[in-house]
This record gives C-alpha cells, sequence and structure tokens, in this order.
C-alpha cells in the first residue's frame, strides 16, 4: 500500500476517532514490508545471522563454483566452509560481558546551577543564624535556643561544592538501581549486542505494561521502519512496525483486559477459525502449517501524527501582553 492510502493525519483531535486509529494501523501493517524475497532486507539479514552460524550461501561464490556463468558437473572441489565469523564475535561478546556496569545519573538541565545556589546559600544562612545565636548566649541574651558547635562559614561551602547532590539525580539513581536487575538489563543488553555484532541492528522496546515498565530486545527480522535516509535512529522517524511470532496464550495474558470474551474463546478455539485471521503475510513461508493452531502474529504499531495548537494572545491586568 502507497503512502497516499494512510489516513490524513493533520486532523483535529475530536476527528481522531476509534476507526481513524485501526484504518491508520492496518495503513501502516501493509505498508511494512516482511516479505522473505531474492533481494529483501529481512533475506539480507537472514543471510547474515546464517553465516554467523556457519551457513553458506552458495550463491554468493558462484563466480568461483560456476567460472564464465557456467555449472561443472566434475568440479575438481567442493565448497568448504571454516567459520571464522564466530569465534570473533563470541570473543567480543565475552568481552564486553566482563566490563564493569557501573552507571552514574547526571542532571544537565539548565536549573541545577540555580537549585544549587539557593541550597547552598540556605545553607550558610543556617550556619550564620547559628553563629549568631551563639554569641548572643555567650553574651548573656535569652535567646530561647541552645548554642551548638558550628563550623566555620567556608568550610560549609567547602563542604557543600564536596558533597552536593541533586534530588531528582538521587532519586534517578534509586530507580535505575531498582530497574535494572528487575528488567534484566544486563543480560538482555547482552542479547542487543550480539545482534549489532552480526547484523549491524540492535533494537530495543520500551514500554508500560499493566503499570509496570517492560523492556525488551527486538529480532532485528521482526521490525520494519520508515527508512528516511535523514533519519540515522528509528525512534525518529515517522513509522515502525513490530511483527512477532508468539503463543496465543501469550496474547490473552498481554491483553486480556482489552479482550473480549468472543475474542479469548477465538483465540483459545483456533481450529474453527480461518488462520487469516491471526496471520497478515500468509504467505510467509517461516510459518509452517502445524504451527496454525499455537501461534499468531502480534504486530505494533508505533507512527506521528499532527497535533494543531494554537497561539492566545491577550493582555493581562497590568495592561503588558502575553502570548501562550
Amino acid at each position: 500500500m502507497s503512502h497516499t492510502n494512510i489516513p490524513v493525519q493533520s486532523l483535529p483531535i475530536y476527528e481522531k476517532d476509534e476507526d481513524w486509529r485501526k484504518d491508520t494501523v492496518e495503513a501502516y501493517i501493509q505498508q511494512a514490508n516482511f516479505k522473505m524475497g531474492a533481494n529483501s532486507y529481512r533475506q539480507w539479514l537472514l543471510k547474515l545471522y546464517d553465516y554467523y552460524n556457519g551457513k553458506v550461501d552458495n550463491s554468493d561464490y558462484s563466480y568461483v563454483l560456476e567460472p564464465y556463468g557456467k555449472k561443472r558437473e566434475n568440479f575438481p572441489a567442493t565448497l568448504k566452509n571454516f567459520n571464522i565469523l564466530k569465534p570473533s564475535i563470541d570473543l567480543l561478546i565475552g568481552e564486553k560481558a566482563k566490563r564493569p556496569f557501573n552507571w552514574n545519573i547526571i542532571i544537565s538541565s539548565p536549573d541545577v546551577l540555580t537549585i544549587k545556589e539557593y541550597e547552598k546559600n540556605e545553607k550558610v544562612k543556617e550556619n550564620l543564624y547559628q553563629w549568631f545565636v551563639n554569641k548572643l548566649n555567650d553574651s548573656g541574651f535569652d535567646t530561647g535556643m541552645e548554642s551548638e558547635e558550628v563550623e566555620l562559614p567556608v568550610q560549609i561551602e567547602e563542604m557543600f561544592e564536596r558533597n552536593w547532590k541533586d534530588q531528582r539525580a538521587i532519586m534517578a539513581q534509586k530507580a535505575i538501581n531498582y530497574l535494572i536487575p528487575y528488567l534484566h538489563w544486563y543480560e538482555k543488553t547482552q542479547i542487543g549486542w550480539k545482534d549489532f555484532l552480526v547484523s549491524g541492528f540492535a533494537f530495543t522496546h520500551r514500554y508500560i505494561e499493566n503499570n509496570e515498565p517492560q523492556y525488551d530486545i527486538l529480532n532485528p527480522l521482526d521490525i520494519d521502519f520508515d527508512k528516511d535516509p535523514n533519519t540515522f535512529f528509528v525512534e525518529d522517524g515517522n513509522w515502525a512496525v513490530i511483527r512477532e511470532l508468539v503463543s496465543r496464550n501469550s496474547v490473552i495474558d498481554k491483553f486480556r483486559k482489552l479482550l473480549s470474551d468472543e475474542d479469548v474463546e477465538r483465540l483459545e478455539s483456533p481450529r474453527n477459525t480461518n488462520r487469516d485471521i491471526f496471520f497478515w503475510y500468509n504467505q510467509d513461508e517461516q510459518i509452517f502449517h502445524d504451527e496454525w493452531d499455537t501461534y499468531t502474529e502480534l504486530v505494533t504499531v508505533y507512527w506521528k501524527s499532527l497535533k494543531r495548537v494554537g497561539f492566545r494572545t491577550y493582555i493581562d491586568e497590568y495592561d503588558e501582553v502575553y502570548e501562550e
């Protein structure tokens, strides 16, 4: 389906109803290409993984096996594969697994220095106030407060500079320390690193499911995206489609709150339904007949739409002109 068949995105928000969303999702699914062809993108990726696993495509060596473009029945030797890719890639995977895994959160927003100076001034003020109370108590005045031993203001500033941390950074660091083991982040990044070494691509999927953060490594064969030459990262493109072959029980577990009883029954009794309900790409040779009753395609679509933004100019009570 061409790009012109994608529903118009520059609509008011009240016109972007459920039918519009469904039409947009189906349009992008049709636009995505997951077919296996001789010169397709997925076939090229699959060949890279085959070479890593020691499976050689003889057609890549036709210039040797078919000299002058002609086959020879009694060729003196056969092509023998010595896999030099796998040991090198496995070495890099092992080296990365041994590297330190230390992460620190740094706040880079422009207001950091303002917050830091404000808190430092407050600390110095408290210190000077206690010095003032101590002097009055020593002079015999009843301040109603006890004297305390305090550092010099200069020392307070030095300690503050050494020890101060933004509270946002502290909270974020605690969140990261919790999420890394919870999401099995370390183990999953090793898988992504292997995908990058083999295919040159590493795709991650971060989302919220049942109010819990999720982090998945995607198979490069399971994603198609906007291949604009000026887009270097998938998340910056106009669309991305993730297509996974999953068990139907996984679909029920994942979307149970959104599925009706009829949907669940149809998923649990696929023998009484048409397989076209569960598969968009019927001609895909990777889906075998005996898997129809167990698996289904789970397709996730992300796309960029347009939103109308208005600007309002008004005069406030002080006769100042403001725009929002």
